[in-house]
């Protein structure tokens, strides 16, 4: 039966809408004025025209510098993302519970180095990290294969890593890239989703203001 477990020893989480609100593709996408052509490639995604996420990443990174994105408006929106409420209280608590955690995130990775210095996670692993010229022009990018179907590898790795079976992994998530990692984890919290198929798919739905509310399926009494 899954979440029949009495304590996880592992706990991942997904960083945009979950660990933070803003820094997203999209939020970006909207500061370019590009919001339209952001929901026409993520369009072409769903109908299966890109292989993978990386190339649709690099299709839209593409529209990034010929839209003219800096350095300066880039880190705008990045330090204008808003930490999750609770979000410090949960990685501390569990912490004190010798309970490791991880994010895992198709997001950039600028915006994870916020969180890595606020909630001190044990791993992060992070899809996108954007490059600047001196002049602040957009030069160059990396990439991770860390979003769909690739944040169940990642979850399974970090496991393996610790020897922790994957029954005693948690994963709290709340977008439709989470899907593939959510079936993987022993146990999955589908945290202020706006999608019915993410929250069906979830063991457990939590809707909150502050992310504390999913401790009690995890530390249990």
């Amino acid at each position: 039966m899954r979440g029949n477990v009495t304590k996880y020893r592992l706990v991942a989480f997904d960083m945009d809408g979950v660990l933070l609100h803003g820094g997203t593709w999209r939020d970006i996408c909207r500061t370019l004025g590009m919001s339209r052509e952001e929901k026409r490639l993520q369009g072409l995604f769903e109908s299966g025209h890109f292989p993978s996420a990386m190339e649709w990443s690099e299709a839209v990174i593409s529209r990034f510098a010929a839209k003219g994105l800096t350095s300066r408006r880039y880190y705008n929106v990045i330090g204008s993302a808003r930490i999750t409420p609770g979000a410090i209280s949960v990685f501390e608590k569990l912490r004190e519970n010798g309970i490791k955690t991880a994010i895992i995130s198709g997001g950039f990775k600028e915006a994870a180095d916020r969180l890595k210095a606020e909630l001190k996670p044990d791993y992060v692993m992070v899809h996108c990290s954007l490059k600047f010229s001196k002049s602040g022009k957009l030069d160059s990018f990396d990439l991770s294969r860390t979003d769909f179907e690739a944040k169940a590898g990642c979850l399974r790795r970090i496991a393996k890593a610790n020897g922790i079976p994957l029954e005693e992994c948690a994963f709290v998530g709340d977008g439709r890239n989470d899907l593939r990692v959510m079936g993987l984890a022993g146990f999955s919290i589908a945290f202020n989703t706006e999608h019915d198929e993410v929250r069906e798919a979830a063991d457990v739905a939590v809707d909150s203001g502050s992310l504390t509310a999913v401790l009690p399926y995890i530390i249990k009494r």
